[in-house]
């Protein structure tokens, strides 16, 4: 440790630090544009100009370091003018539009232009206009209002991983713009909105929609993938309008997928079932909850029998059901006799199904040097784990892949590609150590030799990252949500399932059983139901989310479900309840939680978590691509347009 002197305060901090983020820590402003604490530094913009002490002009205090007895000032005469000076540049061809700019109220340019900008300007000449281009359908573009800190140039470069933006021309004729005029393509491409900081990027199906000071921001936790990324999920009057990325360091950063952040969009769908509907003589009738509940239970009743009840009935769960779900599911399921509960739909065999628990962390993925990359893309399947990958890479991890089917990764690879027989095979032939990281993908989930390629990694040594299962999988293995005993029920009880999730075994089983309840945000089983119970979306209801590092993050409801639509855990204690079975004298969904975490003794650790609170292919059914992977994302309008949607040699997986 050093120190140095800070407008005339002594300060400790390391040899070398950024000045910027000493300033920060201390909570001392300094105003800035192109900084951002996690890209590289560019020191364009000159607005965090500090004076210091033996240097005759101001210095970029985000690319100037610290030295022992160094002194400095922020805010002296010297500072001031050449803040004032920044501002009139960076002002004099930016719009006087802040009334109908989405940016309004939460810009970084007013804030800064009222604390450190002058309120008279030298500048008469008429200013410069650009023009917009069509970068896809999740981002607009204003860039007339562009400020050149090339944030999202350097986010495109540094963290997505493709040089999709760049800088054209030069002086007053400078412009950021895509490449080619082609669309913005990365999975993470909505976190440029994020970073602009002005109106220049902005979210597409958020634009002209309400003015940011009028909305509520709530925590709340990504639920598509195994990473549990914070989100800050922004309403008005019970809508969701917009979704950024929370700050959480040892998960996701300050970044998020696209897939978390515009699958909102879903819960306005024409498709959303809102009412209780009940087949009568193979007609569907809209009734009230408490007749759809009676039919629903004297439905499954009628196909029961007393004792072991395994071979009459099944549950089965979409992956982004929650942890109190899922739960209340396997609870209500075993009280009646049968232990047949399952998620993993997607699976031809799973009888033959093995799977290998990881062995590492989040936080500790971007510091093994080399990473093997076994049957799947991470970059789709799981976008902010892959950021991770990307960030080993960048620190010279070498990275290898094996795989059948080849696809596009942001990070160069040395690719074998082969069928998944000769998978265990070609991880024998390497040499490997705790110092590897093997990362398993969805190619051998309905391989026959899942085992054998299962023995290859645990023999090798390395340590594992298990991501060949998604969404909130974790908690479903967690609470032992699984069976091989799941075809020819006379009955099923569905939870947020589409006929596309399903193998097409299983598919006939469902088509051919007596009774069927479905618990469904969307339409779409009405061809194979009884009666469809309308249950609440993402962000609807309260719930916990398991990551990968298994630590539950809890989230409270950000909106209020339309009338008739009640959240999926309460649905599931009422059926309960009408079924005559005990133990679901539950008053929330915490009570809820605080059951489940004790249920088979789930990981100790789980208390010692600080505030969780905040927190081979036989036939092919259907091809999952990262936006086809559950019904939030398929009903999401804006997604289905992106070039990632529509076209599947980007990365997908095969289901049976």
């Amino acid at each position: 440790m050093i120190e140095i002197e800070i407008n005339g305060k002594v300060i400790e901090c390391e040899n070398g630090e950024r000045i910027i983020s000493v300033c920060d820590r201390e909570d001392i402003p300094v105003p800035r544009f192109c900084y951002h604490k996690n890209l590289s530094i560019a020191a364009n913009c000159r607005m965090c100009l500090v004076v210091v002490d033996g240097n005759p002009k101001p210095q970029p205090a985000c690319s100037t370091t610290a030295y022992a007895g160094m002194k400095l000032s922020t805010n002296n005469q010297k500072v001031k003018d050449s803040q004032q000076a920044v501002m009139e540049f960076l002002l004099i061809n930016h719009p006087l539009d802040c009334p109908i700019c989405d940016q309004g109220g939460e810009c970084e340019l007013q804030d800064v232009a009222i604390n450190y900008g002058s309120n008279k300007t030298f500048f008469s000449e008429g200013k410069r206009v650009m023009s917009d281009s069509d970068i896809g359908p999740l981002i607009q573009t204003e860039m007339t209002r562009c400020i050149h800190c090339t944030r999202c140039v350097r986010f495109g470069d540094e963290i997505a991983g493709l040089s999709e933006m760049g800088a054209l021309g030069r002086g007053e004729n400078l412009s950021i713009t895509a490449f080619l005029k082609t669309s913005i393509d990365s999975e993470l491409s909505g976190n440029m909105i994020d970073v602009c900081p002005v109106g220049a990027l902005a979210s597409k199906p958020f634009r002209y929609s309400v003015r940011s000071w009028e909305m509520t921001t709530h925590k709340s936790i990504a639920r598509h993938d195994l990473t549990g990324s914070s989100l800050n999920i922004q309403t008005f009057k019970h809508q969701v309008y917009r979704i950024s990325a929370g700050e959480n360091e040892s998960i996701n950063q300050s970044w998020i997928s696209d897939r978390d952040r515009f699958s909102y969009t879903s819960l306005n769908c024409k498709n959303r079932v809102l009412k209780p509907k009940i087949k009568v003589e193979g007609v569907w009738q809209e009734v009230d909850w408490k007749l759809a509940l009676e039919f629903a239970s004297k439905g499954i009743k009628n196909n029961l029998v007393l004792g072991n009840n395994d071979n009459q009935l099944a549950t089965l769960s979409d992956s982004t059901a929650t942890l109190e779900e899922l739960y209340l599911l396997k609870k209500l399921t075993n009280s009646i006799g049968s232990k047949n509960c399952e998620y993993r739909l997607n699976i031809s065999d799973l009888s033959t199904y093995s799977y290998l628990d990881s062995t590492t962390k989040i936080s500790k993925i971007e510091n093994f040097k080399e990473i093997i990359i076994i049957g799947g893309n991470p970059r789709f399947a799981e976008p902010m784990l892959n950021h991770r990958i990307r960030k080993a890479f960048l620190s010279s991890a070498k990275i290898k892949v094996i795989i059948e089917n080849d696809c596009n990764f942001n990070y160069d690879t040395k690719k074998i590609i082969t069928k998944v027989t000769y998978f265990a095979d070609e991880i024998d032939k390497l040499n490997l150590s705790e110092n590897s990281l093997i990362v398993l993908g969805n190619e051998i989930n309905n391989s026959k030799n899942i085992s054998k390629i299962n023995l290859a990694v645990q023999n090798s040594g390395a340590k594992i990252l298990n991501i060949s299962n998604s969404g909130n999988t974790i908690a479903a293995r967690k609470i032992n949500f699984t069976t091989d005993n799941i075809y020819n029920k006379n009955s099923y009880i569905l939870f947020n399932l589409a006929k596309q999730d399903l193998t097409n075994k299983l598919m006939k089983s469902i088509d051919n059983a007596d009774f069927v309840v479905a618990l469904n945000t969307f339409a779409g089983m009405e061809g194979v139901a009884d009666v469809i119970l309308p249950i609440a979306g993402l962000y609807e209801t309260s719930g916990t989310h398991m990551n990968i590092d298994e630590i539950p993050q809890s989230f409270e409801a950000s909106i209020k479900a339309p009338n008739e639509v009640k959240p999926g855990w309460k649905v599931v204690k009422v059926l309960a309840d009408m079924l005559e079975v005990k133990g679901f004298e539950f008053i929330d969904s915490i009570s809820v939680r605080n059951s489940a975490l004790n249920f088979d003794k789930i990981i100790d650790k789980v208390t010692e978590q600080e505030d969780i609170t905040d927190f081979e292919v036989i036939e092919q059914n259907t091809y999952k691509t990262h936006y086809n992977s559950d019904e939030f994302t398929r009903n999401s309008y804006d997604l289905q347009q992106t070039v990632i949607a529509k076209n599947t040699t980007l990365g997908g997986e095969n289901v049976e």
